[in-house]
């Protein structure tokens, strides 16, 4: 046989091959989740829509094990008007609030704050949360279309990581897209099945900072905690609670946790690092400090205005068990997160009344 001929049967073995294993995949995925054969999944695509109303939860999305109710959030079904009697309480923040990464099913923060109050009288909670926003965008979401749910109660988890991004957080305009259809699910399986080992993760970081940093001059990175972004981000969760109380509910705030505590283990090292691909203009040292004085002004607020605050950096950081990355839960993270939470709202009495 010809070294052309044996290179031709190796080639078409190979794609035959490939083209079996994305059939299995695909075949795989509409056994599990119900995904048509000639589906593109995509976590954004399917989960979030972009209207005139801003983006929100997609009505009935589904992605994987992620699925939102028929008002694009990941809760139970809820009409527009509350259950009389019922207290309604809303979540807003970003992945962490949704649920992302770790947390099996049903055992997200919003879903085991409704098992922690399912004690304490009738309570049903919305999970508004959104991977990725920022607070400009949840303003709008509130102001757009969650509120039109009458939420008593409104937790407000802020995201401060965003602040340090090269532009501070807008409100988002991108259009909506997906990809094509033919887009190899094989191939993504593959690579989330794959080992990763520490030291090929630490590679690709460093050449991912490197293509974020290397047109910008030196300057370009904060050496202190930027007060700019800092009274950005005060004035963007005084917005935010200025107008769910306009809306007749009373704002809970909670200020986000972080694994690292007052020192960085050794095996933090690699999940800041990370994170700084959300924050490449603050070294881990800045990011750290900035997410320190956020708590601050979290705590500040609600001093001034009376809402309630949940201190999770108190009870949370540095307890590595609680969190699968920098700032993502475990199943074990979010129940302290629900558990903070409920205790703040058994002890609140909300108003009924409605401008």
């Amino acid at each position: 046989m010809s070294l052309a001929r044996a290179l031709t049967y190796a080639f078409l073995t190979i794609a035959g091959l490939g083209l079996l294993d994305e059939v299995a995949a695909r075949l795989s995925d509409r056994v599990q989740f119900g995904i048509p054969l000639l589906a593109a999944p995509d976590f954004t695509a399917d989960l979030v829509l972009r209207d005139s109303l801003g983006p929100r939860g997609k009505p009935n999305g589904h992605f994987q094990k992620w699925i939102l109710n028929s008002a694009g959030f990941r809760s139970s079904e809820a009409a527009l008007t509350p259950v009389p009697g019922c207290v309604r309480v809303m979540t807003l923040g970003s992945s962490e609030t949704f649920g992302l990464t770790a947390e099996s099913p049903g055992h997200e923060y919003p879903a085991q704050l409704a098992d922690s109050l399912r004690g304490h009288g009738c309570y049903q909670v919305l999970n508004a949360g959104m991977a990725g926003i920022g607070l400009p965008s949840m303003i709008r979401l509130w102001n757009q279309w969650a509120s039109r749910f009458r939420p008593d109660i409104v937790v407000i988890t802020p995201n401060p990581i965003l602040y340090l991004a090269d532009q501070s957080p807008a409100p988002d305009t991108s259009a909506q897209s997906a990809p094509p259809w033919w887009t190899s699910r094989m191939l993504g399986k593959l690579r989330d099945a794959l080992p990763y080992p520490d030291v090929l993760h630490e590679w690709v970081l460093e050449r991912q900072l490197d293509d974020l940093t290397w047109r910008h001059a030196a300057d370009w990175q904060y050496q202190t905690v930027p007060v700019g972004r800092l009274d950005r981000f005060r004035r963007d969760l005084d917005s935010l609670v200025t107008t769910v109380s306009s809306r007749g509910a009373r704002p809970v705030l909670a200020a986000a946790a972080i694994r690292v505590g007052r020192t960085v283990a050794p095996g933090d090292r690699l999940d800041l690092e990370e994170l700084r691909l959300f924050s490449a203009r603050a070294p881990t040292a800045v990011a750290l400090a900035f997410d320190s004085a956020a708590a601050g002004v979290v705590v500040a607020l609600g001093q001034r205005t009376g809402a309630p605050v949940v201190d999770l950096p108190a009870v949370m950081n540095g307890r590595s068990a609680l969190f699968s990355d920098a700032i993502h839960y475990t199943d074990a993270g979010a129940a302290v997160v629900a558990g903070q939470v409920s205790r703040v709202i058994e002890g609140m009495t909300p108003g009924r009344e409605r401008p």
